[in-house]
């Protein structure tokens, strides 16, 4: 087993990481970028559906991803806030579990 020397690490810490441990940060940094790729996907996808649905034209469709990119930067920043408030991890365990219900 590998000792702990990052930055949460001081003198005397000397707490064991598992082989296993180090990897589920990155299993969850991947994670939600495959959400996010997912979700941007799904609103590529629903583009023509929208603009059928709706008359749209292409400058429409334009509007349409410019608002939803604003919506997900807001949301961003008010998710960082709760975050700082409530831990980041149990935010963003929360999340993917809203996100993957809905």
């Amino acid at each position: 087993m590998a000792r702990d020397t990052g930055p949460g690490a001081g003198a005397g810490a000397g707490t064991e990481v598992g082989a296993r441990g180090k990897w589920w940060p990155l299993v969850a940094i991947t994670l939600g970028n495959f959400m996010l790729i997912m979700d941007v996907t799904i609103v590529n996808t629903a583009l023509p559906e929208i603009a059928r649905d709706l008359d749209a034209s292409f400058t429409s469709l334009q509007w349409v991803m410019d608002i939803y990119a604003l919506a997900l930067a807001a949301l961003l920043m008010a998710a960082g806030s709760a975050a700082d408030l409530f831990g980041r991890r149990k935010l963003y365990l929360l999340g993917l579990a809203v996100f993957a219900l809905s």
